[in-house]
């Protein structure tokens, strides 16, 4: 069986949504679809119920649910095993949220890399129900993201906080006109929803969402629009004056945390690896 299809059917699962599924996956919604058709036919039987836009497991879907994420989560750890070079003899997996890998993030790779010389790195990205699922089953050693998984049992770092600014493609908008006219939303996490929801409680008129942060601003580089954005991302669009600031707009803050189970931290590999994160904070502050 094409493993592809056990992913799929694992996030239209946990999205309750093809759109979702689609963007999260990189796929369109058709492919997304057919895949679905596809594993219903291997297995046959009905996976997914749809009634009324809503989709859940059917039950036969619930019993694939159970098996599904460990035989992705045993091939992909044979597929690492079966690769790795004879020096690299202890796999260390690391789950980073979207919108989370820069410069910085290398930066604490590469020094894991040295301090580490026979740990094989694997670095998975999921949404933050996926990455929270991850870490809780003990799939991913550590997981970066920009709100703390409610999970028991987890030790969390603070990494620092990044600035999110609203730009535009047009100089001539209020901070007002922008949240109401070809407004684009990009999903930094709830702690931010939360700050912007306070911050403008008016609902903006958003004329599409990302989940991808680098999607979003080709969006708006190529349609136009508004939209918050990491100021280290979009540097060269302000100094180019392809994208304006606005003036009187807040600034929101992305802070970033480091997620691990409390006995987790006491190996010896995670806890060095730990030791590495005061270098990824620094490299973050100096942003």
């Amino acid at each position: 069986m094409d493993l592809d299809l056990l992913k799929t059917f694992l996030e239209v699962s946990r999205t309750r949504h093809f759109g979702q599924a689609a963007e999260n996956l990189f796929l369109t919604q058709s492919a997304v679809s057919s895949r679905m058709r596809l594993l219903e036919q291997i297995v046959g039987t009905p996976l997914l119920s749809r009634v009324r836009g809503n989709i859940h497991p059917t039950p036969a879907g619930e019993r694939l649910l159970d098996h599904a994420d460990h035989i992705i989560d045993a091939w992909n750890r044979a597929q690492m095993d079966n690769s790795l070079a004879e020096e690299l003899t202890i796999p260390l997996t690391i789950g980073v949220a979207p919108n989370l890998w820069d410069a910085a993030l290398q930066r604490w790779l590469e020094t894991v890399r040295q301090e580490l010389p026979n740990v094989a790195l694997s670095v998975e990205q999921h949404a933050m129900p996926t990455l929270a699922q991850r870490l809780q089953q003990g799939h991913i050693d550590v997981a970066l993201s920009f709100e703390k998984p409610a999970i028991a049992g987890l030790e969390f770092v603070k990494l620092g906080a990044e600035s999110l600014i609203l730009v535009s493609t047009r100089t001539d908008l209020t901070v007002h006109e922008a949240l109401q006219q070809s407004y684009v939303m990009v999903d930094w996490g709830a702690e931010v929803a939360a700050a912007h929801a306070e911050l403008y409680p008016a609902t903006p008129t958003v004329n599409a969402r990302f989940s991808i942060e680098q999607q979003a601003r080709e969006f708006l580089l190529s349609c136009g629009g508004s939209a918050y954005l990491s100021q280290t991302l979009i540097e060269a669009d302000l100094v180019a004056a392809r994208l304006h600031r606005l003036d009187g707009a807040r600034t929101l803050n992305r802070v970033t945390y480091a997620a691990f189970h409390s006995s987790a931290a006491q190996s010896g590999i995670l806890k060095r690896a730990l030791q590495c994160l005061p270098a990824l904070a620094a490299a973050w502050q100096a942003q």
